[in-house]
């Protein structure tokens, strides 16, 4: 090894132990959430850690319908992190449950998300899921919870453009 390669493989040591130690001092304390977290498992508390339908309906076999945080713009309910996986009977027994077909995914609306392309980009996908709401009663005229518009007001405003004018035309309906 060269000196300048022996060097740097110090310095990078180096560096790794310093911030090794400083991101796992107790003095950080409340500053620590600002820090990167390690990925955490598919929990009650934390459904983007689910990786499929099995986990999904495992966790919220257990969970309130509607219980979930916002994440990234996002409300992770179960609802959303069904419809994410593609997980239609998930999603289903939600609904069966109680489930509100408004609550979830971007800004808190299921609506907004299914006329969205992200994250299936397939109109035939996001069709049966748009069934799916409408069969519950989705209505982009209620507001979203947490929220001071409804869908039909955030597309008006131009705070959303849907992907498939058609499906959001059919929740107009």
């Amino acid at each position: 090894m060269t000196g300048a390669s022996h060097s740097r493989t110090g310095i990078a040591a180096s560096v790794f132990l310093s911030l090794f130690l400083i991101y796992s001092s107790p003095a950080l304390g409340e500053h620590s959430r600002w820090l990167p977290t390690p990925r955490e498992e598919c929990s009650s508390e934390y459904l983007q850690g689910c990786k499929s339908c099995k986990q999904l309906s495992q966790i919220l076999s257990r969970n309130e319908p509607d219980n979930g945080d916002y994440y990234h713009g996002a409300q992770w309910n179960g609802l959303y992190a069904a419809y994410v996986h593609n997980c239609f009977e998930v999603a289903n027994s939600l609904l069966k449950r109680g489930a509100n077909p408004n609550w979830g995914g971007w800004q808190g609306s299921m609506i907004l998300s299914i006329v969205d392309k992200w994250p299936h980009d397939n109109r035939k996908t996001n069709q049966k899921w748009a069934a799916l709401l409408l069969k519950y009663g989705a209505d982009p005229k209620k507001l979203v919870p947490d929220q001071e518009k409804t869908p039909e007001m955030m597309v008006k405003d131009g705070d959303f453009e849907p992907d498939y004018p058609d499906l959001w035309k059919n929740f107009l309906n």
